[in-house]
């Protein structure tokens, strides 16, 4: 780029004749572009940058002025890097473009390896002056160690142990204060249940085809947008515009239909309406079904947007590219991806999922826990897990049905210090799943699991997690 690089130190003469140096100015160039390149994967390398790995070359400022913007904002652009640096965006747009095959945590872990090997010939350097000076092997030892944490070759740092979060928490408890996430189940009688939802969080929601999983996650976003909260929706099933219409809907109470025509007043109300989705901090995606993809497109919503929230609808439309074993093994790598990713963010992450069709063998066709289709992770990874139910969806020919025509409820199968407990409400194709007024008591105990029609398979129990 013809800038000149310049260090804070001299040049190591072993690591000159050993071409260290060359590796590592191409290693930092490297992890330079992809931290530009990647904004929204840099909390996977903050913790292991130090300073004193960077020098003051241009590239070396690039990665400091990323970090430092990273730790004061939460997140950084190019084009707030290239202020800083007083040089043109185009100039940090270019290098973000660069070396686009390697992950940025890849560029790190190469970097970092040049890195310590460069401290380690800086070490031998010193060695034999030590030695002149009379120092012991222990001495030596100490001033080695010392060495190494002053320029950050120490071993990598890891996440939390989680005793000062605990410790906070336990302290607000013992003052009769309680932690309030902004994440929170929609429903007013699921709150009862699960107040909120914690960072971190992986929700299952389960249900048979064509009950109203989509209608649930936006309920959820929807509602959580409501109260400021900033989410995803990651639509891998219907097209962009029906998910704004569905969000219309919701918002309005009115039946989207084709000719629209009313009176002043009611146009207004439907264009108020629209105004208000328009306003909504969340953002509905389609990056196609590939499991890269729909991460990326995540944490990109993380770094721009700052959500709180990521609904993906839904799992068994979910595939790895190349992957080659079979499809529930598949389903327990996408499952096992989505986990890693709430705790990474810190952020909840909703997945809807559909049932397997043998809960329609049951004799009240109610899922359990291990009742999602194709992959039994799904469960197994969750902090909570849902299911949704309409009775009258699920009847067969000549049955009647024991209950009103929209009522439907939400069983929790897991979740943290809940036990199984469920929700009744309401549902309509206009408004989602809502509550009513009319069912009061709750936690209600679940109807025991009816026995199988003959020939099917036995129920999986709920195990309390």
């Amino acid at each position: 780029m013809g800038l000149n690089k310049t260090y804070n130190e001299p040049k190591s003469p072993t690591a000159g004749k050993l071409g260290i140096w060359n590796t590592y100015d191409n290693a930092l160039e490297t992890l330079a572009c992809r931290c530009i390149g990647e904004p929204y994967n840099f909390y996977r390398v903050d913790a292991g940058i130090c300073p004193a790995m960077l020098g003051d070359t241009f590239h070396g400022k690039v990665v400091a002025l990323c970090q430092a913007q990273f730790r004061s904002e939460g997140r950084y652009t190019a084009h707030t890097v290239a202020a800083m640096l007083n040089v043109p965006t185009e100039t940090l747009t270019a290098i973000g473009q660069r070396d686009a095959e390697i992950e940025l945590s890849a560029a790190f872990d190469f970097f970092r390896d040049i890195y310590g090997q460069f401290v380690e010939v800086q070490i031998a350097d010193c060695v034999s002056g030590w030695v002149m000076q009379g120092k012991t092997s222990e001495e030596i030892q100490v001033l080695a160690a010392k060495f190494r944490q002053e320029k950050g070759a120490t071993a990598r740092q890891t996440g939390s142990d989680g005793v000062l979060e605990f410790e906070q928490q336990l302290f607000a408890a013992l003052e009769g204060k309680q932690f309030s996430y902004p994440v929170k189940p929609h429903l007013a009688k699921m709150r009862e249940l699960t107040p909120d939802y914690a960072p971190g969080d992986y929700i299952v929601v389960g249900a048979l085809s064509g009950i109203g999983k989509s209608y649930y996650g936006l309920n959820t976003i929807y509602h959580n947008a409501l109260n400021g909260v900033k989410s995803c929706y990651i639509n891998l099933e219907m097209s962009p515009d029906a998910v704004q219409k569905r969000l219309w809907q919701m918002t309005g109470g009115a039946r989207f239909q084709r000719d629209l025509r009313c009176g002043d007043d009611e146009t207004r109300r439907h264009l108020d309406a629209w105004e208000r989705v328009k306003k909504m901090g969340m953002k509905s995606h389609n990056p196609g079904r590939s499991l890269p993809a729909i991460l990326s497109t995540i944490r990109h919503e993380w770094n721009d947007k700052g959500i709180s929230l990521a609904v993906i609808d839904y799992a068994q439309l979910v595939n790895i590219p190349g992957y080659r074993g079979a499809r529930n093994y598949e389903l327990g790598e996408v499952s096992a991806e989505f986990r890693a990713l709430a705790l990474d963010l810190k952020i909840c992450v909703m997945v809807l999922a559909q049932l397997k069709q043998e809960v329609m063998k049951y004799g009240d066709r109610r899922g359990g826990l291990y009742d999602i289709k194709d992959c039994a992770n799904f469960a197994q990874d969750a902090t909570f897990v849902h299911i949704l139910h309409r009775p009258n969806e699920v009847l067969k020919e000549g049955e009647v049905s024991e209950f009103d025509d929209n009522y439907a409820d939400v069983t929790n199968v897991k979740g943290r210090e809940t036990g199984r407990a469920q929700a009744k409400c309401v549902f309509d194709p206009v408004r989602g799943f809502y509550d009513d007024d009319e069912f009061t008591q709750f936690p209600a105990t679940p109807p025991p699991f009816s026995p199988a029609l003959p020939g099917g398979a036995g129920r999986n129990e709920d195990l309390p997690f």
